[in-house]
């Protein structure tokens, strides 16, 4: 009767030893399959790190305990003058220069000794290379389970530091030799501990025979004249407190029955890290014989002005009217001379270009700053008409018509053409001068852009390249590695959705987030690089722009390009596409359309594109202008193409943008 019943239990063993060898192997294959997918990302880390060590702007060694060379980055082999497969397994004594070979030694005795961490300088001269002065940081370290110590040395080039030590040095010693050579005595007060350092020089000129070890600064103002303290005090107080230098003239207290010796005095106030006054600074000067000089002269002066009076008093008295009628008009005279040579002064020495002009527009007057910037001489465009240096002189035209008219022209941006055939971006300020309702002529105020405006450019064409990058590296990053995600969660979920079908529901819900995830990270890629880089891509996005303004604003735009337009260069299309983009905001922004048509056609070798709403007029006046219309002139001018702004037929703004096609010899011109 057992016997069936033991028969029975082997066979159910079997069964079950079966069963768990089945179970282990997709484990086995499972556990596999995880640790090749995880050793791409360990070996990028890996790759990282040697980057990181190797690359490093700070030598890296590892030297044994005699010395010898272990390991090293490549930063330290290039300062060693050396391969690393040279380096390694060889002691670094040689590359040492002779005289701080023993230096180094000591180094390596004082770490085997057991000492954590220390610091050397010494000399290097590598074979072949140029020698230089290092500091070597080491660290001795012990690695689990090993008996042997290692230092991890780092290896620091300073021969700059040093340089700049020795030439600190000589300075110093320099400033020394300047104050002896002129008889300058040094001082310092420690406002603080309330003690006063004196060197030798200013130890003399204070009546000293010696340089006392203990001075206060009590005792440096007790020195001075009594009727001369309050007032070297007051000025002291005075850059304590406001910050800054102080200097001073003052008597010092007469030793027995002599005469007291002036000392002109020169300060400063020494701040600390706190932003609080810490010290006073300042070099003495003896004085005195400049002083007696002055006195001597004063009392010459003052006797010579009596005798010149008692002469002149009789002659004063008789002539007393023809004086007065001489002077005031001499002072008139001088006053009208004074008065025309400042203005011609002024007028021809401005930094800023002044140009008067008729009526037609011919060169009545013009300063030595405006002819620089139109690059000629005077006799070139004095009494000629300046419209040909305007490189758009349909420009200079209306400008001139709205003078005529009465405006004052503000901020005009406009471009100079000068004669050597350069472009130079000016501001200009004009208005009329007339008589009896009739214009005069006319005065320009001329200021030089041009470094400005290439910098704006740079500026937005940075801005550009920063998103191009941002759109690249989410297209390339973030965009792949969702989908990688997503592609692991779908193949999760098909392998769950026979085992666990309530898993596989949240697995499913899992891969949803991640589409929406992909799909807002595109959109976002979309918004950074609007424009493809084909040469089609700029039709692709003016339609897209078109699309998403009537999903977003609710307004009724549309893009028509009756033929395919084609413009091979990226960064063109794309500042085309901005042009357009911040066309269609500001209608929105201000005019209020209902409708907003965008254009782009191709003709004799010119791209136009036309944004044109219906709504609220484009305002003339120059102050309406803001940033965003600004960008785009700049964005035009640096493509080489022409915006312009105009009134549309039927109300609201048109905005047209003029790219001559490379190779056709055309330029754009900017139109305010």
């Amino acid at each position: 009767m057992k016997r069936p019943a033991i028969s029975d239990r082997s066979d159910h063993t079997v069964r079950l030893s079966a069963e768990r060898r089945r179970l282990s192997l997709e484990q086995i294959r499972q556990e596999w399959s995880w640790l090749r997918e995880a050793m791409p990302e360990a070996e990028a880390s890996r790759e990282r790190y040697v980057d990181l060590y190797d690359f490093a702007p700070v030598g890296y060694l590892i030297l044994d305990r005699n010395g010898c060379i272990c390991d090293i980055n490549l930063t330290g082999a290039r300062l060693l003058g050396r391969t690393r497969f040279q380096i390694l397994g060889n002691p670094l004594l040689p590359l040492i220069e002779r005289t701080d070979r023993r230096k180094y030694l000591e180094h390596l005795s004082r770490l085997r000794r057991g000492q954590p961490q220390t610091r050397i300088e010494l000399g290097i001269a590598p074979r072949g290379g140029k020698p230089f002065i290092a500091q070597l940081i080491s660290v001795a370290s012990r690695q689990e389970g090993a008996h042997a110590i290692q230092f991890r040395t780092a290896l620091l080039d300073i021969s700059d530091r040093k340089r700049a030590e020795a030439a600190l040095r000589e300075s110093e010693e320099r400033l020394r030799l300047a104050l002896a050579g002129g008889q300058m005595g040094m001082w310092e007060m420690d406002l603080a501990t309330g003690r006063a350092y004196l060197d030798g020089l200013e130890a003399r000129l204070l009546g000293m025979e010696f340089v006392p070890k203990e001075f206060t600064n009590e005792q440096f103002i007790q020195l001075v004249h009594p009727e001369d303290r309050e007032t070297l005090l007051q000025k002291i107080r005075h850059a304590i407190q406001a910050g800054g230098d102080f200097q001073s003239e003052f008597r010092l207290a007469p030793v027995r029955d002599g005469d007291a010796r002036w000392i002109a005095a020169t300060g400063t106030a020494v701040r600390n890290e706190q932003g609080q006054p810490a010290r006073l600074l300042g070099v003495n000067f003896d004085i005195t014989q400049r002083k007696l000089a002055e006195v001597a002269l004063r009392r010459t002066h003052k006797e010579l002005e009596q005798r010149v009076a008692a002469r002149t008093d009789e002659l004063a008295r008789i002539n007393q009217r023809l004086r007065v009628e001489i002077t005031e008009r001499q002072q008139a005279e001088a006053a009208l001379r004074e008065s025309e040579h400042a203005l011609a002064d002024f007028f021809e020495h401005a930094t800023i270009g002044i140009q008067w002009l008729d009526r037609r527009g011919c060169v009545l007057r013009i300063n030595q700053a405006a002819l620089d910037l139109l690059g000629c001489g005077r006799a070139e465009c004095l009494h000629q008409p300046i419209a040909p240096f305007f490189a758009d002189r349909e420009v200079f035209a209306e400008l001139l018509d709205r003078l005529r008219r009465g405006e004052t022209l503000r901020d005009l941006s406009v471009r100079l053409k000068r004669t050597d055939g350069s472009v130079r971006h000016v501001m200009i300020d004009a208005d009329g001068s007339r008589q009896k309702k009739r214009l005069v002529h006319t005065r320009w105020f001329i200021r030089d852009i041009t470094e400005r405006v290439l910098l704006q450019a740079e500026i937005v064409a940075a801005g550009e390249r920063e998103r191009q990058r941002i759109g690249q590296d989410l297209h390339d990053g973030l965009c792949q590695l969702l989908t990688g995600i997503r592609w692991k969660s779908q193949s999760l979920q098909e392998r769950l959705a026979l085992r666990a079908p309530a898993e596989t529901r949240r697995v499913r819900k899992i891969t949803g987030l991640l589409t929406d995830a992909i799909n807002q990270a595109r959109g976002l890629v979309r918004g950074l690089q609007p424009v493809e880089n084909v040469p089609d891509g700029l039709m692709s996005a003016l339609h897209q722009l078109a699309g998403s303004t009537r999903g977003l604003f609710g307004v009724a735009c549309r893009c028509d390009i009756v033929r395919p337009v084609l413009v091979p260069e990226h960064s063109a299309a794309t500042d085309l596409f901005r042009i357009a983009q911040e066309a269609i905001n500001n209608a929105i922004k201000h005019g209020r359309p209902r409708r907003i048509q965008i254009d782009l056609a191709q003709s004799n070798g010119t791209i136009v594109l036309t944004v044109t709403n219906d709504g609220r007029p484009f305002p003339r006046c120059s102050g309406a202008t803001g940033a965003g219309l600004k960008i785009m002139q700049y964005r035009a001018r640096r493509i080489g193409a022409t915006l312009q702004f105009s009134a549309g037929a039927r109300g609201g703004t048109t905005v047209t943008c003029s790219l001559p096609l490379p190779g056709t010899g055309r330029t754009g011109e900017q139109f305010s």
